[in-house]
């Protein structure tokens, strides 16, 4: 009798064991290709942050002096102290406008695998009912 009920159970548990180990590899390769797709979000955001850096940093310091100057022999009364702040300070905001984007973009980013979390729980729940 025993032998018997050995004989049924050891397949059982032998299927249950391997189902568990084909579920946990798939859960894996999941969990890899949120995070995957997420970094891939991450970097665009981090992309925006670079360009918008250096789009301020290169028109900062190109059309500052090129407009600075053109209003300082425009408006001969504006020192050309007076104009490249005037310029700078256009940039500058520009710029927040572009980093404050970013900034957004990256707030709305979501790294947490859902899809495997929730699977992860689907499967303790089949694996508890299972056993």
């Amino acid at each position: 009798m025993l032998s018997q009920i050995k004989e049924e159970v050891t397949p059982l548990l032998r299927g249950i064991v391997a189902d568990t180990q084909t579920l946990l590899r798939q859960e894996v390769a999941l969990a890899r290709s949120e995070v995957r797709q997420d970094l891939k979000a991450a970097t665009q955001v981090v992309a925006g942050f670079a360009v918008g850096a250096v789009v301020a940093t290169m028109a900062g310091l190109l059309l500052c002096l090129a407009l600075a100057h053109y209003i300082s022999w425009s408006f001969p009364e504006i020192p050309l102290w007076g104009s490249l702040l005037a310029v700078g300070t256009g940039l500058g905001i520009a710029a927040v406008a572009l980093l404050a984007n970013s900034r957004r973009e990256a707030r709305e980013l979501d790294l947490a695998p859902h899809e495997t979390i929730n699977s992860l729980k689907e499967n303790a729940k089949w694996i508890a009912q299972t056993i």
